[in-house]
């Protein structure tokens, strides 16, 4: 995971990175965290896909300029608080 993604107000940067990448590539990761709670600094990708995803997976993350050295966008905390207030879970 970029160290860019610090956490923040209890969210950790693993979470903050993978809504970055769903919100924006509408590419899934899966955090550490849900594996270990202990361990929210790493992400999962799990590559169980045919070739021709997998590249398109790939070539998603390249669009948003996913890198190691990236930053995290200002502004990303208060758009990730904003979609989670208005998910309403009864009209999922």
């Amino acid at each position: 995971m970029p160290p860019g993604f610090q956490a923040v107000d209890g969210i950790s940067g693993a979470e903050l990175f993978d809504f970055y990448v769903a919100s924006r590539a509408f590419v899934k990761l899966s955090t550490s965290r849900a594996f270990n709670e202990e361990n929210a600094k790493f992400l999962r990708i799990i590559l169980m896909q045919d070739m021709e995803t997998m590249q398109e997976v790939f070539r998603r993350l390249h669009e948003i300029n996913v890198h190691y050295a990236m930053p995290m966008p200002a502004g990303l905390l208060d758009e990730y608080h904003q979609t989670l207030d208005g998910i309403d879970l009864a009209h999922l």
